[in-house]
């Protein structure tokens, strides 16, 4: 619990004069524009980002406080398409359907195309309306702990910079290359961002070793993953899907380094982010990876519950029965909205009574834990 008392009054989100920006606890401001894993800043090839590497640094943590004091995203120009080029004819053919669905609304409305470097600014509007997700630039990599514990905020953090144009298929470290080509059009995906909340939820209050261990899986699922679907194998993980170099080398000579996504064998692989990885992992579906790190958080020892609160914007933990049963009230009435609505459908939808038996076995369970849960006196 000591924990996540401390983790989650840092983390808790504080709207002000303006609604588009959230504000973050001074302390966890400056933790985060010093927090940044050294090695991210030392990382660079040798023509550093046309920067001095004695000021890029400082440079980049004074973009972090001008965004997190309210200010807007800075802007950047770019005449060079050859990344998004060739990027997009492997999309077209490797990558997954939910990651290639919204598409169309990030050319309309965030600029996706090759003479342009979408802007943060107008993807993080663009976010926000379709997911809740907002974004926050960081100076390079943050710790695993503090990269989930933004995710249970819905926050994802951002590097600022792009590499640099003599080696554009592959590098190191994250640039805006790879969170915008790479993340951002599945966490426009409702149902992957709010599979990105959970694994961040579950980090908070959780032990060292099992953040390490999530961060891990995380790594090769949502950074690195491989899934089936039309009978071939398709990408979803972010790193490859912003490295042509490395996309390329996945789903052409892989080979035996392609292996089945097990929790319990992947936890145990290094994370390489200086080269490709040794091995590369998928599911039979894209579901299913999100099923098996849903099995996973649910191994992670804790003596309480956590869930997120969009109302308030801030987490509640859930650390007795009268908690639980206040929210198992609250979810009982958002199925009776559900469960209506497919009534009112029934004629039209051949799924309906399944959906509807689903829901209503749900609402028994739920009812069953409840009463347990009351029900603390002896017989």
């Amino acid at each position: 619990m000591d924990q996540i008392s401390l983790c989650v009054p840092d983390l808790r989100l504080r709207h002000r004069e303006n609604p588009d920006f959230f504000y973050i606890n001074k302390n966890l401001r400056s933790s985060y524009l010093h927090s940044t894993i050294p090695s991210g800043l030392m990382l660079y090839n040798k023509h550093s980002l046309d920067l001095d590497l004695s000021t890029a640094p400082r440079r980049f943590k004074e973009v972090c406080r001008t965004v997190l004091g309210g200010g807007r995203f800075p802007s950047g120009r770019t005449e060079e398409g050859v990344i998004f080029n060739e990027l997009h004819k492997l999309y077209i053919k490797h990558a997954c359907h939910e990651y290639l669905e919204n598409w169309p609304e990030l050319v309309r409305y965030c600029g996706y195309r090759e003479d342009n470097i979408p802007q943060l600014e107008d993807v993080n509007t663009y976010l926000k309306r379709k997911t809740g997700f907002q974004l926050r630039p960081v100076a390079g990599y943050l710790s695993p702990r503090d990269f989930l514990s933004g995710l249970a905020f819905r926050v994802f953090h951002c590097t600022q910079y792009i590499r640099h144009s003599s080696d554009p298929f592959y590098t190191p470290e994250p640039d805006c290359c790879h969170e915008l080509l790479g993340h951002m059009p599945l966490l426009a995906n409702p149902t992957f961002a709010q599979f990105s909340q959970e694994l961040g939820l579950t980090s908070l209050g959780a032990s060292d070793e099992d953040v390490e261990r999530l961060g891990t899986l995380y790594f090769f699922t949502v950074e690195f993953g491989l899934c089936k679907q039309d009978g071939a194998l398709k990408v979803y993980g972010a790193g490859l899907l912003s490295s042509v170099a490395e996309l390329t080398h996945a789903v052409t000579n892989a080979g035996d380094k392609i292996r089945r996504f097990d929790p319990a064998v992947t936890v145990s692989e290094e994370c390489i982010i200086t080269a490709y990885q040794n091995a590369y992992y998928y599911t039979d579906s894209f579901e299913e990876a999100k099923e098996k790190m849903r099995e996973f958080a649910g191994t992670i020892q804790r003596p309480f519950g956590v869930r997120y609160n969009p109302y308030t914007q801030s987490v509640e933990v859930l650390s007795n029965s009268e908690k639980i049963a206040a929210l198992v009230s609250e979810l009982r009435g958002d199925l009776c909205i559900v469960r209506n609505a497919l009534k009112k459908i029934h004629a039209r939808e051949e799924t309906v009574e399944n959906l509807t038996h689903m829901l209503t076995d749900t609402m028994h369970i739920n009812t069953q834990d409840e009463e347990e849960g009351q029900d603390i006196s002896p017989n």
